[in-house]
């Protein structure tokens, strides 16, 4: 695993937080991923910070590490791989969610059909991002802890 998806914050995350979410401020945030690949994460990671994200992340790759790391740590948003070999199909996505409950949910995934993305978006994920499009990642984040914000 790559030393920049190991990230920790150095300083307290709060710190770096503004009233407002303007985007020419950095923001912090702490990201859990459940990916498998390496380069996926690091591509991630990499979008965000260009975004100026200050970002601290952890990774993991099953359902039952994604609880164990929730019930230790806390995060702002759950960037998830799917579909995974560790869960597939709409019921284990139901059940991805329920663990990460109200952390918003992302999912990175390939070219999926609309059929696909309507079922992820009704079993809960907040919002998806394609691999071949990671540069559209720091606006679903944005949106996702902005919809959180005012919920």
């Amino acid at each position: 695993m790559s030393t920049s998806a190991q990230n920790e914050f150095k300083a307290d995350p709060a710190s770096f937080r503004s009233n407002g979410t303007a985007s020419h401020r950095s923001r912090a945030i702490r990201v859990l991923f459940v990916h498998r690949d390496a380069e996926v994460v690091d591509n991630c990671l990499q979008e965000l910070k260009k975004a100026r994200f200050v970002v601290g992340s952890d990774v993991v790759s099953t359902l039952s590490q994604c609880a164990e790391q929730l019930r230790s740590r806390s995060y702002d948003v759950v960037l998830a791989e799917y579909p995974s070999p560790s869960w597939k199909g709409p019921r284990a996505l139901q059940l991805f969610h329920q663990t990460v409950q109200e952390i918003p949910l992302l999912v990175v995934t390939t070219a999926i059909r609309s059929e696909s993305i309507a079922q992820l978006a009704a079993k809960g994920a907040f919002d998806y991002v394609e691999r071949e499009h990671l540069a559209q990642l720091p606006m679903a984040v944005r949106r996702a802890l902005n919809e959180r914000e005012l919920h």
